[in-house]
């Protein structure tokens, strides 16, 4: 007579089928967001080229490092004329090969001394000025000098088109400046605003082009001197040119810039960025593009998984979860990086026609703007792709730990990163005030925070605080280290050690979701044909530990004999497969 199985068999079995349910649907979320991460990690290490740091290299050897004997190398300057002589000496000389080391002559002048790279259109150098008298002397001081002239600023800085030497114009509106003394503006110019050593400067200024002929480019250099093209109202001179190698397929976009200061000196500094404007060209590249292809379609279905998500749980309690942050993150961080990623395009592809039928200076940093932009996005992007991870292994307690930690903590870090930063701008004041003039790491207060973090870590030069003030230097950079390195410090490390120990206690009593790790893997081994022993062992142990904790919640024990049920139903269910 056939009997139906007990009650306690049904639960357990329904138990197990709920769980595996769960199962499945953690597999297929983990295994479809794997596949989107690898998408991303396609794209962005695939608009990235592992030549591009030693393309960077050549330029920065031919330009900043190389230096002639006789002639000024780029660091070396400090003035006008030894900026004059660069330019003159090294800078065009480098850019325009004209003998090979046999003493061949090299029947393409466009091929920089490297004999790869070639130079993209001319380059041009860009001043930019300071309206004169803008600073105030004292009153007992005015009648000494001639005029007073400022460092550069915003509201200091000329926009006026001159006749030829500085020479103001007779009409403004009708007189014709000739080009190298006639200002153009950020938009005419199509740059923008960029740092240097000392400033922050604007996109305009007045414009000297030179040419594609090494001659050439070295007689107009020399009528700029001659027209007296500098003079103390200059406050940047900057050497604009591209480089491109053909080989490497990555285009070099540089600024060496010369800044002047009211004090007397120039400032050499500059920038190189390298990047490659041009893909798909190669296999590999065909490949990244159809991964740039599934990219879209996966953030296409997470953008409509998260928006069913918001209309069914409401907004309220849709961002009351931290991850729903991470993920409008990655939404809002993804759809950014497509937006870029079409309009460097379609720069790129502006500029290039433009080479092609102006023959002059070509500007490539909006194509380098928007190129290093889709890069940074890229980067935050791969930052929050991986660090959803940690929401996806939830199911298990060890896990936790970190989010736990944070939680805990973030109290008492509130409080010591409160106590941190008056210690730091306490100590920040004074050293700027009482070592500034000495120490370059102190001449501003930004750069006095900095170099305060980095003594926190414990890299600092000893020999610079005893030569600029031997008592006082040592005295308080003892102090410093003591309250600094050796205090906050290690008051940070034991707040994060005592969290680490209270949440690590809780967490252990606390219930697997689903015991998921132990269950995942006891099916793993049943799939290999192999009998889940130890792991089988503990899942029932777990299981049988939780159903008695709820039983003594309910004051009954009748519950435990579901749990153990439910796992000999999980033995028969072995047995029934073998």
């Amino acid at each position: 007579m056939y009997q139906p199985p007990p009650k306690e068999y049904i639960e357990a079995m329904r138990r197990l089928h709920l769980k595996e349910l769960r199962m499945y649907a953690i597999i297929i979320e983990i295994l479809l967001y794997m596949a989107f991460t690898a998408a991303v990690m396609f794209v962005t290490y695939g608009n990235r080229d592992p030549s591009a740091y030693y393309a960077m290299k050549s330029v920065k050897d031919m330009f900043i490092n190389v230096q002639y004997e006789g002639d000024t190398g780029f660091e070396d300057v400090s003035d006008v004329d030894s900026m004059w002589d660069y330019i003159e000496n090294t800078l065009i000389p480098n850019m325009h090969m004209e003998t090979l080391y046999n003493g061949n002559h090299v029947t393409s002048p466009a091929y920089a001394t490297d004999m790869v790279s070639i130079v993209v259109g001319v380059a041009r150098l860009r001043q930019l000025r300071i309206r004169a008298g803008k600073c105030n002397l004292v009153q007992v001081l005015a009648g000494m000098f001639r005029e007073c002239n400022v460092g550069y600023q915003w509201s200091a800085e000329e926009t006026s088109s001159y006749m030829f030497q500085w020479r103001p114009l007779v009409n403004q509106t009708t007189t014709e400046p000739p080009d190298v003394w006639a200002y153009q503006t950020p938009a005419q110019l199509e740059t923008l605003p960029f740092a240097g050593k000392l400033a922050v400067y604007s996109g305009g200024g007045y414009v000297a082009e030179l040419t594609a002929d090494r001659l050439q480019s070295q007689q107009a250099v020399q009528r700029l001197i001659q027209d007296r093209w500098i003079d103390s109202h200059t406050r940047l001179i900057i050497a604009e040119f591209t480089m491109y190698n053909p080989q490497a397929n990555l285009f070099s976009i540089n600024m060496l810039m010369f800044e002047f200061t009211n004090v007397g000196r120039v400032f050499p500094f500059y920038q190189i960025f390298t990047c490659k404007l041009y893909h798909y060209g190669n296999d590999l590249e065909l490949v990244v593009a159809a991964w740039e292809i599934a990219f879209i379609l996966f953030l296409l279905v997470f953008t409509c998984r998260e928006i069913k998500e918001l209309r069914r749980v409401g907004r309220i309690k849709y961002f009351s979860d931290p991850w729903s942050f991470v993920e409008v993150c990655i939404i809002v961080l993804s759809y950014s990086a497509i937006g870029v990623f079409f309009q460097r395009m379609i720069t790129v592809d502006k500029i290039i026609a433009e080479y092609k039928t102006a023959g002059k200076f070509v500007n490539f940093h909006p194509a380098a703007f928007w190129d290093f932009l889709l890069e940074y996005i890229l980067a935050a992007l791969v930052v929050v792709v991986i660090v959803k991870f940690f929401k996806l292994l939830r199911f298990n307690r060890r896990m936790n730990l970190l989010e736990g930690i944070l939680k805990t903590s973030w109290s008492m870090l509130l409080h010591f990163y409160m106590m941190l930063f008056v210690i730091v701008v306490a100590y920040s004041g004074f050293w700027y005030l009482a070592f500034g003039y000495f120490i370059q790491n102190f001449s501003t207060l930004i750069t006095t925070m900095l170099t305060l973090f980095n003594l926190m870590l414990g890299d600092f030069d000893f020999a610079d605080f005893s030569a600029a003030e031997n008592l006082l230097g040592i005295t308080f950079f003892i102090a410093c280290v003591m309250s600094m390195q050796m205090i906050l410090l290690n008051m940070f490390v034991a707040i994060l050690d005592e969290t680490f120990h209270t949440v690590k206690e809780v967490n252990d009593e606390l219930e697997n979701e689903y015991e998921m790790v132990d269950f995942i893997w006891s099916h793993f081994l049943l799939l290999l044909g192999i009998h889940p022993g130890d792991t089988y062992q503990a899942t029932k142990d777990t299981d049988i530990k939780e159903q008695s904790m709820n039983n003594r919640s309910r004051g009954s024990i009748s519950e435990q004999n579901s749990t153990e049920s439910a796992c000999e139903a999980f033995k028969f269910s072995y047995k029934d497969a073998h």
